[in-house]
């Protein structure tokens, strides 16, 4: 511990800097929990940042965490609403994950809004980035989900137009990628495209329960970064 002015120790000041921090999350936590006050709460805590910095600083000090972070969730709260969007009639929804065949659930997005999928599997592989076509209904995912939105389709996802070019000249790689890993011998080979890219297609029922079973399931969304696999 190194001494300080004061006779304190730098462990001690680093964690009263916790404190703040500590305020800041949990402002964040309420306010992502209650849509619309967003702005109210950012005004209201840089006023009170603002008038305590002379007479309290260290509450000052929490006050101006407090507002950062409710600064952030203002900033993206537009970005979370759909509005009064109706997609019983048909949306057009990017796909921000490769949707292979069988798969009945996918990350997309309507917009800047961030939505989960749930629809009947699609009879082809469509790439990531691609716009489809979807009808069905929303509805609001929880709070502080990574996604916006829950939409539950009517039917399988239409292939309107494929992923933009700064995205498509990659897929035949990560298709080639997952084809590759098909002929590695054991279950290392059908997992690989779950380390690597996110592409779990090559997982078996039986292997996928024995993954959950064992409270691996994890490393099949893009755990590789930790994995080395020996080549002789």
């Amino acid at each position: 511990m190194t001494p300080i002015p004061g006779g304190e120790t730098r462990n001690a000041t680093d964690l009263r800097l916790a404190v703040p921090a500590a305020c800041g999350w949990l402002a964040t936590a309420i306010v992502i929990g209650m849509p619309g006050v967003a702005v109210t709460a950012v005004v209201v805590s840089w006023l009170a940042a603002g008038a305590l910095v002379y007479f309290a600083p260290r509450i000052a000090l929490a006050a101006g965490a407090i507002a950062l972070c409710l600064t952030s969730v203002a900033l993206h709260e537009p970005g979370r609403h759909l509005g009064s969007a109706d997609v019983s009639g048909g949306v057009s929804v990017i796909t921000t994950e490769t949707i292979n065949p069988s798969q009945s659930r996918f990350e997309a997005s309507i917009g800047s809004v961030p939505v989960l999928v749930f629809a009947e599997p699609s009879n082809h592989r469509i790439p990531l980035g691609s716009t489809v076509a979807l009808s069905g209904t929303v509805q609001p995912a929880d709070a502080g989900d990574d996604r916006a939105y829950l939409l539950f389709a009517s039917g399988a996802p239409q292939l309107q137009g494929g992923p933009p070019w700064y995205l498509g000249w990659a897929d035949a790689l990560r298709e080639r990628l997952v084809s590759y890993a098909r002929d590695l011998p054991g279950d290392g080979g059908d997992l690989l495209g779950g380390l690597a890219i996110g592409d779990d297609s090559a997982v078996s029922d039986d292997l996928d329960s024995a993954m959950k079973a064992s409270s691996l399931s994890h490393l099949t969304a893009v755990s590789g970064a930790n994995c080395v696999i020996p080549y002789e």
